[in-house]
């Protein structure tokens, strides 16, 4: 590749990220990060995956990913740019601390609390020994962190009240196989009566008792035609649509990705 090529590619690149910063902003996330792809595969063909120009790149992938509430898709990019960044600039920089903090919030959205977990205390160890004493970054990580312990806590007290009302409800019994009835499926058992007479098995003694005492057999009732089976209800002709989920996409307090992508308590 001759220079002039080389600096059209970065002409091309640079007008690429500015419009994908103005999608951004106008929190068209969609739009953004399909320039971001576009940026990344050029950028690596470019100046290799680990450049400074590749790695924005693929943060700010990430951080609309984030927005649009994929976080199983953006945990892996921000896992990949944490193995680049803390071996570049160290585990105490602020820009690695920062991404184990996206590490630890995209576990936690996605429901793995306990790696959350561990993700958080690794990083406020390191803030501490390696920030500022009430650095921003600390104290956020540390408000987040007694927010997961406090979620994790709830969900153990309502497991535990789940399991002591289940060992408190009654119990069926269900016959033994090879007893009456232990062979049938399960659905089937709870109709099973044991040495109990059935309907006929009463007429029949109803009719003998009559028979003995003298009176003449009652006549047989015309038989009745059952009534007809309900139609089945009708349709709506437009049935209602499903509902739809979405949060509102924003990455911390301001609701706006910053060009830093750092996170707030709130985010």
């Amino acid at each position: 590749m001759n220079q002039l090529q080389s600096q059209q590619q970065s002409t091309d690149m640079s007008q690429l990220l500015a419009q994908a910063e103005r999608f951004c902003q106008e929190r068209n996330f969609e739009s953004a990060l399909e320039i971001y792809q576009q940026v990344i595969a050029i950028s690596e063909a470019r100046v290799g995956p680990n450049h400074p120009d590749t790695t924005y790149a693929v943060q700010r992938l990430a951080d609309c990913l984030y927005a649009l509430n994929r976080f199983r898709d953006c945990l892996p990019l921000y896992q990949r740019l944490w193995e680049i960044i803390h071996v570049a600039l160290g585990e105490g920089h602020s820009d690695s601390i920062n991404l184990m903090f996206k590490i630890a919030r995209a576990q936690e959205m996605i429901g793995s609390f306990q790696e959350a977990r561990g993700t958080y205390e690794a990083a406020i160890n390191t803030a501490q020994r390696s920030l500022s004493p009430n650095h921003e970054l600390t104290k956020q990580l540390e408000g987040r962190l007694e927010v997961l312990l406090e979620r994790i806590e709830e969900n153990r007290r309502a497991a535990q009240l789940w399991k002591d009302n289940t060992a408190r409800s009654p119990q069926p019994q269900v016959p033994a196989p090879g007893s009456p009835g232990g062979n049938l499926p399960p659905h089937l058992m709870q109709n099973v009566v044991l040495d109990e007479p059935g309907p006929d098995d009463v007429i029949a003694q109803a009719a003998a008792s009559v028979a003995q005492a003298g009176f003449p057999p009652a006549q047989s009732a015309p038989a009745s035609t059952p009534p007809a089976a309900p139609a089945p209800a009708a349709q709506p002709a437009n049935p209602p649509a499903a509902p739809t989920f979405g949060g509102s996409g924003s990455f911390g307090a301001s609701g706006t990705l910053s060009a830093s992508g750092t996170l707030s308590a709130s985010g």
